[in-house]
């Protein structure tokens, strides 16, 4: 399975038949995991103090029936399904959190209070087992409509039109920023102004039309999306553009290039007439910071549990294929530069580090060290990085406070200069030095090692100046769509 996790899936989320998949795929998934919890509540009948049959819990169980409408209901609620929710994939699976915690809240408070509201007994057994296993199959049902939404995509040829209104300069730098970020996303061409003499465009999409054929245009290049590049349109035929377009189902967006930073996270205010793009200060203060290091702690430490009998697997497959230490440690660069022990399962030959210069030439630029086939690479160690299965001992730095969950990846310290820094990227490695490093980051769900150096920079910064504990909880949703891709794992 080879798919990337964005951005197609900002584009394809959109789709009616999408959100149809991920709704059915969520209700199967409920009423499995009520079937499932039935049985593990049978099997653990001899250590329960109160011991059912199969008929004594069917009847104090909620009835399949009830939970799925509860199910439809938190969906509704949530909006789960709605096109407006379904452009941001993590924002979409926090939602999905957020639907099974309130389907099990709902249900626990009914199992606990059923007696007083004269209702018949509930197994509250049963309610209390039911509420992981939903999370786990509706989140499991989720990255498989993810990863299968992404091939059908690109089977069917999935892909959105996007036109440019507008001409110059402004229209140009749009265009170009579509085409190198759009990833589902293709600029078919441009509309100008329509006192506009040019009939052809110098370079690039071709010229589709004028804003006073502007439904004409739509029809004929079969566009889903129109942006409307800042001030390079007469302020009523932008209007017109937009009510058009909204007419006849087409996305109108306007493109405020050059008001606030790529990597600022602004928002659109309507009101008194006016709409107002707002970059408002980040609320990340000390109170989330320590709930940020807290949940860091308890995570690791459950993890390190869960993943104990791959951990020692691992560790029996390194030791016998290849001479040597199970673990490679190395000092990286930490939170205010300075420098830590790194742990991860060794996936080189022994001696790796002094045949840098024979391994061949770097792939990568910047403060990276990368080759796509690098001939160092262990048979175990290439599957092991294949799945990032390498980097679970790191999980011991985020529990002993070196490293958290979510962070920019720490760089080896022979690569930065000796106080941590980098006087090449001077202004990254500052404000690198504020956060802590992590295990996953953006650009670990973004194309991991495919993508330059200076994008990896582009996406830390990004992290950073919009640190909060909700894009915590989105990239550690979207990390293991990254992680089953092998996408940039080398």
């Amino acid at each position: 399975m080879n798919f990337s996790p964005r951005p197609e899936l900002q584009f394809l989320r959109q789709k009616a038949w999408n959100r149809a998949l991920a709704a059915l795929f969520d209700f199967v998934s409920v009423f499995l995991a009520w079937q499932v919890t039935v049985q593990v509540r049978l099997a653990i009948n001899p250590f329960m103090s109160r011991k059912l049959t199969a008929a004594e819990l069917a009847s104090h169980a909620p009835p399949a029936v009830i939970v799925l409408l509860l199910w439809a209901g938190v969906s509704l609620w949530l909006r789960l399904y709605g096109r407006k929710q379904g452009s941001r994939v993590g924002g979409h699976l926090r939602r999905v959190l957020n639907a099974s915690a309130l389907l099990s809240g709902v249900l626990i408070a009914y199992a606990f209070f059923s007696r007083q509201i004269g209702a018949d007994d509930v197994s509250r057994g049963f309610v209390l087992l039911f509420a992981p296993t939903s999370l786990l199959l509706l989140m499991a049902a989720n990255y498989f409509v993810l990863a299968a939404s992404v091939r059908i995509g690109r089977r069917f040829r999935f892909e959105e039109r996007v036109a440019v209104a507008g001409e110059g300069p402004e229209a140009d730098y749009v265009a170009e920023r579509i085409t190198h970020y759009g990833g589902a996303s293709r600029v078919v061409g441009f509309i100008l102004p329509s006192a506009s003499g040019v009939l052809m465009h110098a370079s690039g999409p071709p010229v589709l039309g004028t804003t006073a054929t502007i439904a004409e245009v739509i029809n004929r290049a079969r566009l889903d999306r129109i942006i409307v590049a800042n001030g390079s349109l007469p302020a009523e035929e932008a209007k017109t553009c937009t009510r058009i377009a909204r007419r006849m189902g087409v996305v109108t967006a306007h493109a405020l290039s050059g008001l606030v930073d790529a990597d600022e996270d602004a928002f659109l205010r309507v009101g008194n007439g006016l709409a107002l793009v707002e970059v408002r200060p980040q609320p990340f203060g000390r109170k989330q910071e320590m709930v940020k290091r807290v949940f860091d702690a308890i995570a690791s430490a459950l993890l390190l549990l869960l993943f104990l009998p791959a951990l020692l697997l691992l560790a029996i497959l390194v030791r016998l294929t290849s001479p040597g230490p199970v673990l490679y440690v190395s000092d990286r660069v930490g939170r205010g530069g300075r420098h830590f022990r790194f742990y991860k399962f060794r996936t080189m030959f022994a001696g790796a580090d002094a045949m840098r210069a024979k391994a061949g030439v770097n792939e990568q630029d910047g403060h990276l060290f990368k080759i796509k086939d690098d001939p160092r690479v262990t048979p175990i160690g290439r599957f092991m990085r294949r799945f990032s299965l390498d980097e679970l001992p790191q999980l011991v730095n985020v529990l002993i406070g070196n490293m958290s969950l979510v962070g920019p990846r720490p760089l080896p310290a022979g690569d930065l200069d000796p106080d941590g820094r980098s006087r090449r990227f001077a202004a990254w490695a500052q404000e690198r030095a504020d956060a802590m490093p992590g295990i996953t980051c953006l650009w670990q769900i973004r194309g991991r090692s495919d993508l330059p150096f200076e994008r990896m920079i582009e996406l830390d910064l990004e992290y950073i100046r919009n640190w909060s504990l909700g894009l915590e909880l989105e990239i550690l949703l979207e990390t293991p769509l990254a992680v089953l891709s092998g996408r940039g794992a080398y």
